[in-house]
């Protein structure tokens, strides 16, 4: 069995110690494993190395999971615009961009400026406001911004 990712990633099967146990190999350096023959929880899976040492965890379709504190996730999918939106936020926080907004890169911050406003114009939803907030506070924490101004969170049905 193999399994396909994007950007052309291949897993394939490989022969795991537990039997019955899903073991994919990404590259030949790690491998996805379920351990109870089922995921631990939804969309979410064990990484372990190779040679069998714990390397992390994964989740399948992370939009799905955005809550803001301690909340329960949506029971419906995130809309594809807000994957995209996501995906761009993360991808800022990857090597060499993470050094840069360290050193308050103005150009990250214009992207990040930029993606807000983006986030801003979704359609109520939960996950887009925790997103939001994240930002603000990246923002905040990152470049001494404060959260006011034209991207503070809209107030939504659910604010008492």
């Amino acid at each position: 069995m193999e399994i396909r990712f994007e950007g052309g990633v291949v897993a394939e099967s490989v022969p795991g110690q537990l039997g019955s146990v899903p073991r994919f190999s990404v590259g030949g350096r790690f491998v996805v494993v379920s351990p109870y023959g089922d995921r631990l929880a939804p969309d979410f899976d064990l990484v372990a190395a190779a040679d069998g040492t714990y390397a992390g965890w994964i989740l399948e379709n992370p939009a799905d999971c955005v809550v803001d504190g301690f909340e329960d996730r949506r029971p419906d999918a995130a809309t594809d615009a807000f994957r995209e939106r996501l995906a761009e936020f993360l991808d800022l926080f990857v090597e060499p961009r993470i050094d840069a907004m360290q050193d308050e890169d103005p150009a990250l911050l214009v992207r990040l400026e930029a993606l807000l406003t983006r986030v801003s114009a979704l359609p109520p939803d939960p996950r887009h406001d925790a997103m939001r907030r994240w930002m603000l506070q990246v923002r905040e924490d990152w470049y001494g911004i404060p959260a006011v101004g034209s991207h503070v969170r809209r107030r939504a049905s659910w604010d008492v």
